[in-house]
């Protein structure tokens, strides 16, 4: 388009030397009458030139249609660095991509804003507006931070620009176009392992596609498209100016066929919605205690009073603030409409009636404070009635439920059949392969849906062989779903346990504990200990060194993680037991292969444990006593208990002998009456079973007997701060 403007404009000043020329040779007194023809024409030739110059530029890049490729690469224009990638970076990101996609370049005039009043999710929405045929067009996206803080690498976005895209920024800046490259082919990797289970991994395409579409595109795989294009890159070197921000590469990835596991679970839960719609869908419950027992089945008279107290506080204090300028008392209902709303953990909005933009502002400040106050009160009410809104939920979603673990079990053994260790799971990280138009109702049958992976930066694949040489993984994780050995390297794993390859792959189980306990309920498991999870990290990376150094601190964090991480799992998993109970799990064929091999380990590992427990202790040194104490039951261990705790006031070792032996005898128990429910492939295992047996697993391969006992945090220096718990040196 350039060069047919440059060749009009040359044409026009020819004609012009050309005029100029002729008025040069003619004598201003004496020209002859045959010139003013000449001249006339000539002007006129140049006023249609101009016009077709004009309607040229009018019609110039339609949206859809896309220049030709050379024209493209002399407009790209570098963009410009910033120190740091965020959410408007993001955004001006996108801002460039829609100028191109206008036939603008990135010169051309654009700007955003954010829109405070369109929030989806946790994504705020934006304005994008480019100047474009001498008028301000626009179009709308959504960006947002994709799940927790990260221990791994990179930081992402969930980004909605027509599609849906996770946009993925390395926390080294990546400079060079061959390392970036080889990056995704490391990814890509993985994924021809995985195949033909879903994974989807960062591509070019996912960007290129948008700004330079290729006619054949729909008859190209997506291999041979995204081969197709770093050909192209290659070709045309200015291109890759799009996949950068800043100075740094950044890797998209394409999820517009696809779910997250997180959105789904949201979609069954969606607590905050139903906390609300639940406690001003009802108001009169707080308010009647037969209507709070019938709704919750819950007779608990002081927790109703301590509430009602609470409101009672609130209400004083607002009729005060109320009637300084009025002299009648306000009305109780709407003050009581007001404690709802805040109870159900919104606020009140300006232009609420009866009230000025000031009163709401007062009124709002007033029961944010009122109930801050009383914390402890609020939080009980709050999970009553998050306890009724989970098993509605339950009830009337089980099946589904159930599903979605039968098939994040089914991933595990997939894994582990391909040798490979994600060590990052998280439902942020995991999608669902249904037939889109479909959604909800595939979910029905778990046959009709698999899991899928979504990234797999921190992934390592390690083979059949275990006794092969893995490669090192990035270590890290996402600390709600990591343990300590997510943050070790690999060369301190096989010293500390032997076999590293396992610990790798069990990574992935502990993670997808806290995954089905969230399928569930809704809520995390291990939400305390991923805030330990963090300053464990911290300390780990400020004092890396030799391996001796590694493994005393994989031991004391260790000691302190597993006793956060138990605590959390008897606590969480005991009040939410009748709901966990109720989750009926059907095995696939190869989950009750695995499960079984675990249990069969699980079995020589109790074993050896009873063996070696009786054999260091120094109280009941009968040889007979030792037999018996070998092959007695967990309820014969139990009544020796009694008889040394009334023989024994103060117990002593002895006592400590049989609780180690009872504890030993009561996960043998539990490995014996698992077993056949295994073993018969039409049974099916409760969540709550599901999830203690992994956890044990999980707990037994990663903390060794050696270390002693598991010990509180704050034993060990550890502090808990906003947000996050850091962990001092002292350990």
């Amino acid at each position: 388009m350039q060069n047919n403007h440059l060749e009009i404009l040359e044409i026009i000043t020819n004609k012009f030397k050309e005029i100029d020329q002729i008025l040069g040779n003619v004598s201003l007194m004496g020209y002859q009458i045959g010139i003013l023809p000449a001249l006339l024409i000539s002007i006129f030739l140049v006023l249609i030139l101009l016009f077709l110059l004009k309607r040229k530029r009018k019609g110039r890049a339609a949206p859809q249609v896309e220049p030709p490729p050379a024209i493209i690469e002399e407009t790209i224009e570098p963009i410009e660095e910033v120190k740091e990638i965020d959410e408007e970076s993001i955004v001006e990101f996108f801002l460039n991509i829609y100028k191109i996609q206008l036939g603008e370049t990135q010169l051309a005039r654009g700007r955003f804003k954010l829109l405070d009043s369109v929030v989806v999710d946790t994504r705020r929405t934006y304005e994008l507006e480019v100047f474009h045929d001498k008028q301000w067009v626009s179009r709308r996206m959504s960006v947002g931070l994709a799940g927790d803080d990260s221990a791994s690498r990179s930081k992402c976005f969930t980004v909605i620009y027509d599609d849906h895209f996770v946009l993925k920024v390395p926390q080294k800046p990546i400079t060079n176009f061959e390392n970036y490259i080889t990056a995704i082919e490391s990814d890509r990797k993985i994924v021809k392992k995985l195949a033909p289970r879903e994974c989807i991994v960062p591509t070019v395409a996912a960007v290129l596609k948008m700004i330079r579409p290729f006619s054949e595109s729909k008859q190209l795989t997506p291999e041979q498209l995204e081969e197709k294009y770093l050909d192209w890159l290659r070709k045309f070197p200015s291109f890759q100016a799009h996949l950068r921000i800043g100075n740094s590469y950044v890797f998209v990835m394409d999820l517009s066929r696809y779910f997250f596991l997180s959105h789904v679970i949201n979609d069954f839960h969606d607590l905050p919605n139903k906390l609300y719609q639940e406690i001003a869908g009802y108001p009169d419950v707080i308010w009647e205690n037969h209507g709070f027992e019938g709704r919750y089945a819950v007779e608990n008279d002081e927790q109703l009073d301590a509430v009602r107290k609470v409101y009672k506080g609130f209400e004083e204090r607002a009729q005060i603030l109320l009637n300084k300028t009025a002299k009648r008392k306000f009305p109780r209902y709407p003050l009581q409409e007001w404690f709802l709303i805040h109870l159900a953990g919104k606020q009140l909005e300006v232009g609420h009636k009866d009230l000025t933009p000031d009163r709401v502002e007062k009124i709002n400040v007033l029961l944010k404070k009122t109930l801050a106050e009383n914390k402890d009160t609020i939080d009980d009410y709050r999970r009553t009635v998050r306890g009724c809104i989970q098993s509605v939920t339950v009830s009337q979603s089980m099946h589904q439920i159930a599903g979605l673990v039968t098939n994040l079990l089914d991933l595990l053994a997939w894994l582990r059949s391909k040798g490979v260790a994600m060590r990052d799971l998280k439902p942020e990280n995991l999608l669902i392969a249904g037939d889109k138009a479909r959604y909800p109702d595939f979910l029905d049958t778990s046959e009709n849906y698999s899991i899928g992976l979504i990234d797999v930066e921190t992934a390592v694949a390690y083979g059949s062989d275990n006794n092969r040489q893995v490669p090192q993984p990035i270590l890290g994780g996402t600390p709600t779903y990591a343990t300590p050995t997510h943050l070790m390297p690999n060369e301190t794993l096989a010293a500390c346990f032997q076999d590293a390859v396992r610990i790798l792959y069990l990574q992935d189980w502990y993670a997808a504990v806290g995954i089905i306990y969230e399928m569930i309920t809704g809520e995390r498991l291990f939400s305390q200990t991923g805030k330990l999870i963090i300053g464990i990290k911290n300390l780990i990376f400020r004092n890396a060194g030799e391996t001796a150094a590694q493994l005393e601190l994989l031991k004391n964090a260790s000691r302190m993680f597993w006793h956060s991480a138990r605590s959390e799992m008897a606590k969480k998993t005991g009040e939410k037991n009748h709901i966990l109970q109720r989750v009926a799990v059907g095995l696939t064929d190869d989950v009750r292969a695995v499960f079984l091999k675990e249990l069969q380990m699980e079995k020589h590992c109790i074993m050896r444990l009873i063996k070696e427990t009786v054999a260091g202790q120094r109280v009941f040194m009968n040889e007979k006593t030792r037999r018996s104490l070998l092959i007695a039951s967990r309820k014969k261990i139990t009544q020796l208990k009694i008889k040394w705790s009334k023989a024994h006031p103060g117990g002593g070792q002895g006592l400590k002998t049989l609780n180690d032996l009872e504890a030993l005898k009561r996960a043998a128990e539990k490995n014996m009456q698992l077993t056949p429910l295994l073993e018969d492939p039409l049974s099916t295992v409760s969540a709550y079973e599901l999830l203690h047996f992994m956890f044990a697993v999980v707990q037994k391969a990663m903390y060794r007997e050696t270390w002693g006992d598991l010990v509180p945090t704050e034993v060990v220096g550890v502090r808990e701060g906003q947000g996050a718990t850091t962990v001092e040196a002292t350990i």
